[in-house]
């Protein structure tokens, strides 16, 4: 790596933490003031709010770091051709793809950061937030065992563990209390507890404890009045934001083992991947979007562009993904098309960037 890389490298690196920073300041407000809505049910409180938006910040700094990455390369490679450094380095012969080379090994960077926080610090810390927010929002006790939540409501005991075959259940294990013990049990196939706390079972059969005898009933769907929280199935549905890129693949393999969809889970692990990739092509996308408006544009203008082209990027990924779930279409297609895209129009603009001369003004 020659002086130049790693001139225009240590110039991209702090102004997109920067930006980072700021955009995660942001985050931290907004999410700090939704949680404020929740304060005094149950034993939540704002401390308890404030604690949920912080354990929030690694997951969205992921989902940030291609906004900060393109909005900071962009005001980092405008500040220089504003001093007219690029403007000499292009005079000495250096061509817009070799300025492009330390500008891919910020993004390589920034994408190791990515990796970093979407794999060690995002999915633990989002969990755990979610596990204290459930537990001091829920007016009834739970007890948290291995993959599965105990809950206690007035006679009715319920075991929620995973396996709901559809997103937001999970399955449920019901017991009921009489006089001398316990007086019927039941399994659901999934259950959900609505925002009202009503418990909605599908697929329930329950076996009552009479005297003499024992009676079985079953039932397509059920809904019970309880004192629960809806947060509590959270605790226990496989949410793929919630797990790293190994157990998502496992936990893939394991549903279509038993002719279950596993592209949920298999379109998440994509998913991050395109993502990392994105933030080092965001970088590079600023490189010649710095030589084709090197005068027209201010430190503003930059930063709302760049804006904008990660707004389009983030509502392409989320739209695709959502529409490749509706339609049956391959998770990598679904999770790369937009990615992709970027990769097209970066290597585009950095070709045409590349063949313009300079011209001397006329007199």
């Amino acid at each position: 790596m020659t002086l130049l890389d790693r001139y225009i490298a240590r110039a991209i690196l702090p102004v997109v933490l920067v930006c980072l920073a700021a955009l995660l300041s942001l985050s931290l407000f907004v999410d700090f003031a939704q949680q404020s809505r929740f304060a005094g049910q149950g034993q939540y409180t704002l401390l308890d709010g404030l604690a949920y938006a912080a354990l929030r910040i690694p997951q969205f700094a992921f989902e940030a770091l291609p906004a900060a990455a393109i909005i900071g390369s962009f005001l980092a490679l405008g500040n220089l051709s504003a001093h007219h450094e690029l403007t000499v380095a292009r005079a000495s012969g250096v061509s817009v793809l070799r300025l492009s080379a330390p500008v891919w090994t910020a993004g390589a960077a920034l994408a190791l950061l990515a990796f970093f926080l979407g794999e060690s610090l995002a999915p633990p810390m989002h969990a755990l937030g979610k596990r204290m927010r459930a537990a001091a929002l829920s007016p009834a006790p739970a007890l948290a065992q291995g993959e599965s939540v105990w809950m206690r409501d007035g006679d009715l005991i319920l075991n929620l563990r995973p396996g709901g075959q559809r997103e937001g259940y999970a399955s449920a294990i019901l017991f009921r209390l009489g006089a001398d013990g316990i007086s019927a049990w039941g399994r659901a196939r999934t259950a959900r507890i609505n925002e009202d706390g009503r418990l909605e079972l599908r697929g329930y059969e329950e076996t009552a404890i009479e005297a003499q005898r024992t009676r079985v009933q079953s039932r397509n769907e059920w809904v019970m009045e309880t004192r629960l929280s809806p947060e509590i199935v959270e605790l226990v549905e496989s949410r793929p934001e919630l797990m790293k890129m190994a157990g998502l693949l496992r936990y893939a393999r394991y549903l279509e083992a038993n002719r279950l969809s596993g592209q949920r889970f298999r379109l998440e692990i994509h998913s991050r991947l395109a993502t990392m990739a994105a933030v080092a092509l965001m970088c590079v996308l600023a490189l010649p979007l710095v030589f084709t408006n090197r005068r027209k544009l201010g430190g503003s203008a930059r930063a709302a562009i760049g804006l904008g082209i990660a707004l389009v990027w983030f509502l392409a990924n989320r739209g695709v993904a959502e529409a490749g779930q509706l339609y049956g279409a391959a998770p990598w297609l679904a999770a790369w098309m937009p990615t992709l895209a970027l990769g097209a129009a970066a290597t585009a603009l950095l070709l045409r960037a590349d063949r313009l001369r300079w011209r001397r003004p006329r007199g």
